[in-house]
């Protein structure tokens, strides 16, 4: 209600959408700056127009309880949602403002970049000031400036250094940290230049988990960074989206925009850097040992993966569990544990094709060692039910019958996820699950088959009372009766008869079954 009347004061001509990963709309703000600039981190939404920045502290709805959602004014005002002029000096007080179109002035020094991490929020402005406020108290800690305006603006993973990219496509990086000595002797401060600079820069991007990696873009090559070393260019036209575990990942937006109803996933581009390139090769012509001591030397989780996996395939045991060690992997870890209390080499290399996802060439080798057992849970695992009942009907064993019988139930729900419900009825037959037949014979409305089921069926049986209900809801009386009497409910086969206007049938039946109770039989007015 607040909100509503906020709404009609100050009407809000903007809206901020959140969406995930695929695009599904998550949240929205209406807010009445102009979002001419935004930003975001784990969270918060960060929009400035060109005198005022606003914080959305979002929230994905799985994780609010049911009290933060009938909160949600009350949030608010407790600093979810916060306006700063750009001309003010926060000290991260309630120095924000709820609505700022009728309190906030135009600056003389208009906003003209912005960007953030979880623990920094950098402004750029035309005269080329930059602003540093810490998150997610918004307190201005440090102010400098810059030679040109600021087109573009990033921070590193850590919020060490910020690279900038000015409107005339000079990049410069800036230390928003204190660094060690230099070789000189002279010690660099909090917002110096590095004695980094590149001319034509129109894009970059910093690598997620690595502070001193980053790509950029200049002209029509891709340049990455390592501690300011450049790798050789790459020659590419496209829009830098991510760089994370080694890889880039690019898009050709140029391509893309030429028929963008119809886009192809060929202008979509993976880049190894020449560290993951250079280990991939020293393992493959050099050997484990040498690749090592490389991967020492330039450690990165991707690099001790690369090697551990390279060790498995040799059964190198040591060095694939001290890799995944480096590179976090606890089951990684378990299954070198494992491999090591096997005794056969070649049930280890079935056990690591498996772990490959190389599962036919694990699967032939489970059968060259005559372990169809081996083979038959690999695909139980995978939920490959076809392929287990090829298996189980190749040999004979003790226990197949009901592995047999869990096949033909499996491929039945295949076919009944697809709603093929007449393929999966002849499994579920051979399988003898009764509950799922049911189901089949209902959605292919075969009647006959849902009452020679009821027949078949013990008495008292659980499913009884489901496949009356059925009969009840396609209007067949006498079948659902017959049901509900077999599990010895013959309330519920009684107000069957009078649900489906059956009185008479519904008087009989009250006089057989129920007849000794206190209430008398049911009538045309009890139906009413």
């Amino acid at each position: 209600q607040e909100d509503a009347e906020l709404e009609a004061v100050c009407p809000a001509k903007y809206v901020l959408i959140l969406c995930n990963s695929i695009g599904t709309p998550l949240d929205s703000k209406y807010i009445d700056i102009d979002p001419m600039f935004v930003t975001l981190t784990k969270t918060h939404v960060i929009a400035a127009s060109k005198d005022v920045f606003y914080l959305w502290q979002y929230r994905v709805a799985k994780k609010l309880t049911a009290l933060e959602i009938n909160q949600v004014t009350k949030t608010k005002k407790e600093g979810r949602e916060r306006f700063y002029h750009i001309d003010s000096n926060p000290s991260g007080a309630s120095d924000s403002c709820t609505h700022p179109s009728k309190s906030f002035t135009p600056t003389r020094d208009p906003i003209c970049s912005i960007t953030a991490t979880d623990k920094t929020l950098i402004v750029a402005r035309e005269s080329g000031s930059v602003l540093t406020y810490s998150l997610p108290n918004v307190s201005l800690i440090q102010k400098f400036s810059l030679n040109n305006r600021a087109f573009h603006l990033s921070l590193n993973c850590n919020s060490s250094r910020l690279a900038v990219i000015d409107i005339s496509g000079v990049m410069t990086l800036l230390d928003l940290e204190a660094r060690s000595v230099t070789d000189d002797g002279s010690q660099v401060g909090a917002g110096d230049p590095s004695r980094f600079e590149r001319k034509d820069v129109w894009d970059m991007k910093w690598a997620n988990d690595n502070p001193d990696l980053f790509a950029m873009m200049e002209k029509t090559r891709m340049y990455v960074f390592r501690n300011l070393d450049p790798e050789e260019p790459i020659q590419t036209s496209g829009y830098i989206c991510s760089f994370e575990d080694l890889e880039i990942k690019s898009v050709l937006l140029d391509e893309i925009m030429k028929d963008p109803e119809r886009p192809n996933k060929d202008n979509l581009i993976n880049f190894e850097i020449r560290s993951l390139r250079d280990s991939r090769a020293l393992i493959e012509k050099v050997g484990i040992e040498d690749a090592s001591q490389f991967i020492e030397d330039n450690p990165h989780p991707r690099l001790w993966r690369l090697l551990a996996e390279a060790a498995l395939q040799k059964l190198d045991l040591k060095t694939a569990e001290e890799a995944f060690v480096h590179c976090k992997d606890y089951p990684g870890i378990l299954f070198v544990k494992r491999l090591g209390n096997l005794q056969s080499e070649p049930m280890k290399q079935a056990e690591v094709a498996a772990y490959f996802g190389r599962f036919e060439e694990a699967e032939r080798m489970y059968l060259d060692m005559d372990r169809r057992d081996l083979a038959i849970n690999l695909r139980i695992k995978l939920g490959d039910w076809f392929k287990v009942l090829q298996l189980l009907k190749s040999g004979s064993g003790a226990g197949d019958d009901a592995l047999l019988q869990q096949a033909y139930i499996g491929i039945g729900d295949y076919f009944s996820d697809r709603q093929k419900w007449v393929d999966a009825l002849q499994y579920y037959l051979q399988g003898r699950h009764h509950e799922k037949l049911a189901e089949c014979y209902y959605m292919l409305e075969d009647y006959g088959g849902l009452e020679k089921l009821t027949s078949d069926l013990p008495e008292n049986n659980k499913l009884l009372p489901a496949i009356g209900q059925m009969f009840t809801n396609v209007g067949m009386c006498e079948q659902a009766v017959s049901a509900y009497l077999k599990c010895n409910q013959p309330k519920a086969a009684v107000d069957t008869c009078v649900h489906l206007n059956q009185v008479r049938d519904g008087q009989n039946l009250w006089r057989r079954t129920c007849g000794s109770g206190t209430s008398g039989p049911p009538t045309d007015g009890d139906h009413r």
